[in-house]
């Protein structure tokens, strides 16, 4: 698929899905990548297009046995568990800048309605039927037991522990039903100690008939322009072979209530509900916005586009299961009824962790949330798209790890930054003037034109490990140009000269600011804020990129680096340091053996009752948010203390960054105002999470930093003067 960035008549709508977490756990590296980040760069990608409405939606999956057999374990209700894991999952998405238009879950009124709507309009186009059969029921607890309610013995590799629906045993791993366990036991029974042997007992459940779908699926396979060969190949040779009946309820009180007559006690089986999300969480999204009729306009419309991000393990789902359920809903309606069919699957391959499967029992892995208390997530989604394993499996290796995210420092970092530092340095802060291009100056030129459309295309095909690769290319290009022209020796001799190179630097520079933007969110925000794009930074358009927007004399902000290199030993330290805080195994991986000297020891994290007095945990430090900011100004003010007497009070104005608003701290002090003055432009580090009240502010100086501390409050505010340049806002781990 070829397609050239450029404006059409009439605006194309997206529909951007990723995978729909499982709650339960929280999402590795791997998780990461497979779906949610590579949806969300897309996403970005698409909402810089023109003429282009794009939605990106998800949620987590909340339902199902395993939350359930949790809950039962810490004694809490399923709903609860599940909220709270929810709410973890959220903040770690947000964290991680994931721009969802709605991520939900799958017990929201909604969707809850939606599904139960779905499965009654598909029952009457005839696609679903009874069966009965015999499944395990507990007699104490009085209920079925479907499949993690069951634990045995597994009849291939001997193994206990084993669950109804797969063998736990790594060196096994096979996928059973429950039938097969040897010496079965209620899961709920093992947890409140009880020895109770599960009876057969006949129940009833609903199916979803497949065979009914080989031939309208097998069209849909083989016509699909959009769908890999691979994955072709995988879903025709499954049609072959027939697909099988799907049971879609289960004998589980957790999920959403069977809406079937005579399946009171049933609930649709989790797999068959968290997909429809898909369609729901649209839905909801509209309904939140108070305009309802987005649904229809998005999902109803035959030119809509939708894609889905997955990892590979969930092709056959997502290209026979989901449109199966889409052509049984779909059936006898009229157009304008029906609802929009795949236009393709993205899937990627396989992230392991230094070429072992990720696991958290063993310490294997790194996880979403602790990730970013090693680097920014700025890196992170950078090094995990530059190695995005989209034709085979890729392995998360700790040196390649430094590599990219340095790459991304030493090659595009640097060249921008030198471009901007050598302008506001040399040039008074103003971009100088353009000349006459000759034959190195007008391959940069073009090289900039073709940018937006070239590695556009790479976008649109879903290459986007591609794209990062074109880009990086794009700023050698820049380097070797830059260190060619060499303008830093022209500047005594032919000044002009030395400005009409550094003008192409800073037209380059923006260039690769707007295509970073999908992958390094607050990359793109700090680089469009130093050049001052003549625009708010919502209106920037992908062919932005290849535009000479930056006109002679127009002035920069004071340039700050947009990268920073980091050494493997101190990043590996630091999740070292995470993983002791909180208890958890470390090991460093064998290709890393070599750096088991070099490290500091592991952290030995004393009990409470050890703790010398006037010390704090590391995890009760965790707590505490510092971040960068530029003193803006000192004001004077007034107010009455106690005792109602007057006195001076000093209100310092912080900026955080141009796209936030400015942080205010107050201090109560005998120097002068224009004492205080003198910090005005300082950049410094401050305390951000930290009540701040004008009736308990205090300041103390020394040479090295201005401290504000809140006299009542024994959690000091202190604001240290940075003695380099950082982006406004960083945060300081």
């Amino acid at each position: 698929m070829s397609r050239t960035v450029k404006n059409a008549e009439k605006r194309q709508r997206w529909i951007v899905t990723s995978a729909w977490p499982y709650v339960n756990a929280t999402p590795h590296l791997g998780n990461i990548i497979g779906s949610v980040l590579s949806g969300d760069v897309f996403a970005r990608f698409l909402r810089l297009q023109n003429n282009t409405d794009v939605i990106y939606v998800s949620g987590s999956d909340m339902h199902g046995t395993p939350i359930a057999v949790d809950a039962i374990k810490q004694g809490i209700t399923s709903e609860e568990l599940a909220e709270q894991k929810h709410r973890d999952i959220v903040q770690i998405f947000t964290d991680w800048e994931l721009q969802y238009d709605n991520y939900t879950h799958t017990h929201n009124p909604v969707h809850m309605k939606f599904t139960q709507d779905f499965y009654l309009e598909i029952q009457k186009n005839g696609y679903i039927i009874e069966e009965e059969h015999e499944g395990y029921f507990c007699p104490i607890d009085e209920m079925f037991l479907p499949d993690r309610f069951i634990e045995g013995t597994c009849p291939h590799c001997g193994q206990p522990g084993a669950r109804g629906d797969q063998c736990d045993n790594p060196a096994c791993g096979r996928v059973l039903e429950s039938e097969q366990l040897l010496e079965p036991h209620c899961k709920i029974c093992l947890i409140k100690n009880r020895d109770t042997t599960p009876i057969r007992k006949k129940t009833r459940h609903w199916y979803l008939d497949f065979p009914k779908l080989e031939r309208q699926l097998r069209e849909f396979i083989e016509t699909n322009k959009y769908i890999s060969q691979n994955a072709k190949t995988l879903c025709l040779n499954s049609i072959k072979e027939g697909l099988p009946r799907r049971a879609i309820t289960r004998d589980l009180k957790w999920g959403i209530p069977a809406p079937f007559k005579g399946a009171e006690n049933k609930t649709i089986y989790v797999w068959f509900e968290a997909v429809l999300g898909y369609i729901s969480a649209v839905k909801e999204w509209a309904e939140l916005k108070e305009q309802p009729q987005l649904f229809d306009s998005y999902w109803k419309d035959p030119n809509t586009k939708s894609v889905y991000f997955i990892g590979k393990d969930n092709i056959i789902f997502h290209w026979i299961i989901f449109p199966g359920l889409i052509f049984a809903y779909n059936k006898g309606k009229p157009p304008d009824e029906q609802l929009t069919l795949p236009y393709n699957v993205s899937s990627t391959e396989f992230l392991m962790y230094e070429n072992d499967k990720f696991s958290k029992s063993r310490g294997i892995g790194i996880w979403a949330d602790e990730a970013l208390e090693i680097i920014e997530p700025d890196y992170w989604r950078y090094a995990l798209i530059r190695n995005r394993p989209e034709g085979r499996d890729v392995s998360f290796i700790w040196s390649e790890f430094e590599n990219s995210i340095n790459e991304l420092n030493d090659k595009i970092g640097n060249f921008i930054h030198r471009t901007f530092t050598f302008i506001h340095t040399k040039f008074d802060g103003k971009i100088p003037a353009m000349g006459i291009p000759d034959a190195a100056d007008k391959e940069i030129l073009e090289i900039i034109k073709r940018s937006s459309n070239e590695i556009g295309d790479l976008f649109y095909n879903y290459r986007l490990k591609d794209a990062i690769s074109k880009i990086v290319d794009l700023a050698t290009k820049g380097n070797i140009y830059l260190n060619n022209k060499k303008p830093w020796s022209l500047m005594k001799t032919n000044k002009e000269e030395a400005g009409h190179t550094f003008n192409i630097c800073a037209q380059l520079s923006k260039t690769l600011g707007i295509l970073l933007a999908p992958i390094c969110p607050t990359a793109f925000r700090s680089i469009m804020n130093v050049i001052n794009i003549d625009k708010p930074i919502h209106e920037i358009v992908w062919e932005d990129a290849s535009k000479y927007e930056l006109k002679a004399g127009g002035v920069i902000d004071t340039p700050i680096p947009v990268f920073q290199k980091f050494k493997l030993e101190d990043m590996l330290e630091q999740f070292r340091r995470s993983r002791d805080s909180k208890g958890l195994p470390f090991t460093l991986p064998d290709t890393l053996s070599g750096l088991e000297q070099k490290t500091t020891p592991s952290l030995n994290v004393p009990k409470e009752s050890d703790r010398e007095e006037g010390y704090i945990s590391y995890k009760f430090f965790q707590q505490f948010q510092f971040k960068t900011a530029r003193i803006k100004d000192v004001e004077e003010i007034s107010q009455l203390d106690k005792d109602q007497k007057k006195e001076h009070l000093q209100k310092f104005i912080l900026s955080i960054g141009k796209e936030f608003p400015y942080q205010v701290l107050y201090a109560r002090t005998g120097k002068t105002i224009e004492q205080l003055h003198k910090y005005i432009g300082k950049d410094v580090v401050y305390l951000a999470n930290l009540e701040n009240l004008p009736s308990l502010a205090k300041i103390t100086k020394d040479q090295k930093s201005i401290v504000l501390y809140a006299a009542e409050n024994s959690q000091s505010m202190v604001l240290i003067i940075v003695d380099k340049i950082v982006r406004l806002g960083s945060k300081i781990r």
